[in-house]
């Protein structure tokens, strides 16, 4: 048995001709992305790990199709326990499907929402990242807008902070922003403030980009 399988992607990122030829510039990717299972995830399939003191992370995929009503019911039950809540954006194609409006009545007021420059956008129609950021924290608690090699914009009741990064140059970039994620939840956990959070994000997504595939 295999004990992992790395599929390759190739996905036109730019076409155009000159002198008759057609030169292609290709992006590699290392993921194909399919819910599979669990575009099945229903309300009856949540454990009973609901505790005040522990903290729900979702991602905003479950409330995209089928699975929606669980997500959902995952968040209330949240609320219900008095968790911390924080969720993805996920990914921009979909968020534009539901809508803006929508996906952050889903989520609620009280989460730290993690996007990316082009899921921010649609979030909220603006043209920076700055004023996504701002404008997001209108709707959530915290809004943390990943922006690549510039860095993160963390707003919130406190204000808005750039938090630069390191520079790099990524070998794959596939699953940075939930490495992201994870750096900064796990550093919050252990007391961090959010600018030190957002820097354990950043070093977590730098392990990602660094190797090829989805996993720091």
């Amino acid at each position: 048995m295999l004990s992992e399988v790395a599929v390759a992607v190739v996905s036109l990122e730019r076409f155009s001709k000159t002198n008759g030829e057609t030169p292609a510039v290709l992006k590699l990717r290392t993921m194909v992305p399919d819910a599979g299972a669990n575009a099945f995830l229903a309300p009856a399939d949540l454990n009973g790990h609901f505790e005040a003191g522990r903290h729900l992370h979702l991602s905003g995929y479950p409330l995209f199709g089928r699975a929606r009503d669980a997500g959902r019911q995952a968040l209330a039950r949240a609320r219900e326990a008095g968790m911390t809540i924080s969720v993805t954006a996920a990914s921009a194609a979909p968020l534009a499907r539901v809508g803006a409006a929508a996906f952050l009545d889903w989520i609620g007021p009280d989460v730290t929402l993690f996007a990316n420059v082009d899921e921010a956008r649609v979030l909220t129609d603006d043209r920076t990242p700055e004023a996504s950021a701002v404008a997001l924290a209108r709707r959530v608690r915290l809004a943390v807008v990943t922006c690549g090699a510039r860095g993160a914009i963390a707003a919130g009741r406190d204000g808005v902070a750039l938090v630069p990064t390191e520079p790099i140059e990524p070998r794959d970039t596939t699953g940075a922003g939930d490495a992201f994620a994870a750096g900064y939840l796990d550093a919050r956990g252990r007391g961090a403030d959010t600018r030190a959070a957002v820097m354990a994000g950043h070093r977590m997504a730098t392990r990602a980009c660094r190797k090829l595939g989805g996993r720091p």
